[in-house]
């Protein structure tokens, strides 16, 4: 994964080939957004998303679609969208995900209190509680940043998620990005994947100031300095 971009969390960034449109430029989701979203790819329409021409979906690879293959996806998923299949297919996911059970919090040993060194040091172990926090859990003073006092967390696969607006957003993306394949930004930049690299402004400077280095006013009194030396010592 790129790290999206973005000092965010480590997403996904994936660019198009050849866009119509600015909206086809780039499509970013965090590492916690673009799993289940392509999940909902796969689910839905497996011939399409099986298409991938490298590497794989989840992984940041260089992974893409063509031209005419992220059009079809596009259209699926607008058809989808507006046939209620991917309003559906949320609301089975979140479901399934809020039947799944809690989980115990290793941090505190499941009691709602870190008592570690490092929490001694930041007040954890008897840190004071909010109102709402003391009637939930039934006490006002202990608390663990690892689980917000419970003693337990959601289930790790709660902390994906998607909307019925990701996947407008996606299809948005598909149809105008004429192709698209995943990479960082930092290689997006830099022109890999099968792009041209443009020389950048910065280095036609470099060149511009070696240059003035080479034919400047001291540059041409030391050549007249070594020319006098090697006439007087060194050639007669």
């Amino acid at each position: 994964m790129a790290a999206q971009s973005e000092n965010a969390a480590m997403g996904t960034d994936i660019y198009g080939k050849n866009p119509t449109d600015v909206v086809g430029e780039h499509f970013c989701r965090s590492v916690w957004g673009w799993r289940p979203l392509w999940d909902m790819c796969e689910d839905l329409f497996p011939e399409l998303a099986a298409r991938i021409e490298v590497g794989y979906a989840h992984h940041n690879d260089g992974y893409g679609l063509n031209a005419v293959d992220s059009e079809a996806l596009a259209d699926a998923l607008n058809e989808a969208v507006y046939g209620g299949r991917v309003a559906e297919w949320v609301a089975g996911r979140d479901e399934t995900l809020a039947n799944l059970p809690k989980e115990d919090c290793d941090i505190c040993g499941s009691t709602g209190i870190r008592s570690d060194d490092h929490a001694i040091q930041s007040g954890q172990h008897d840190k004071a509680l909010t109102p709402e926090q003391a009637v939930v859990l039934g006490r006002e003073f202990g608390w663990c940043n690892g689980c917000d006092g419970r003693g337990w967390m959601a289930p790790f696969e709660s902390w994906y998620s998607v909307t019925v607006d990701d996947a407008i957003e996606f299809a948005g993306f598909l149809r105008v990005c004429g192709g698209f394949d995943n990479r960082s930004a930092k290689e997006h930049k830099k022109g890999r994947w099968g792009r041209k690299r443009r020389p950048s402004l910065r280095k036609y400077w470099r060149y511009c100031k070696v240059w003035n280095a080479l034919t400047g006013p001291w540059a041409l009194l030391a050549y007249f300095t070594i020319y006098l030396y090697l006439e007087l010592f060194w050639l007669n």
